[in-house]
């Protein structure tokens, strides 16, 4: 349920804590990640609940992501995100949503409240050949829209420094997400 994993979510943050004391390493957090469809179940108070406690816990550097592990079907659950991304705007928490790069995605986006989008772009690093022209043209075709139906994109997702330019040069595309690749 929503709840026990809350409960458990805190835990883990209680434990960290005190590890991470004991080694005297209280850094504030960049990155939240939480995995899977679990931002779309636990509602917006339990997520709120979730970041003011790593924020209390631990502090949130200014523009800390918080993210999850692969592309929201934001269209099939637009009516859960859309309160979601009005309660944690309200909260001063700037939404962003990781999403495959399509149009219908985009709007759905747009309707859920979110400003900001990251385009999913796994299927781009992992293509060879003409699947990679053809999936840098998806990537590009999305930014294009998703900016002039007034998102401001970002992109990320198994880019690395030797594919990442052609994202790059997308005029478009004003963040991008490399993580561990560097």
């Amino acid at each position: 349920s929503p709840e026990s994993w809350l409960d458990a979510a805190l835990a883990e943050i209680e434990l960290a804590a005190r590890v991470l004391a004991a080694s005297g390493d209280r850094r504030p957090v960049q990155t939240v990640f939480v995995g899977g469809g679990t931002p779309s179940l636990l509602g917006a108070q339990k997520l709120i609940t979730l970041l003011r406690a790593v924020d209390h816990t631990f502090g949130l550097v200014p523009g800390a992501e918080v993210t999850t592990e692969g592309g929201l079907d934001v269209t099939s659950q637009e009516q859960t995100l859309k309160p979601i991304c009005e309660r944690l705007g309200a909260a001063g928490i700037r939404v962003s949503l990781f999403i495959d790069p399509e149009p219908s995605q985009l709007d759905a986006a747009v309707r859920a409240g979110a400003p900001v989008v990251e385009l999913h772009t796994g299927a781009y690093a992992e293509a060879r050949g003409e699947a990679l022209a053809r999936e840098l043209a998806r990537v590009e075709h999305a930014a294009r829209y998703g900016a002039r139906i007034g998102l401001r994109v970002h992109a990320g997702h198994g880019l690395n420094y030797h594919n990442v330019a052609p994202i790059a040069a997308i005029p478009e595309i004003v963040e991008l997400n490399i993580g561990h690749a560097i």
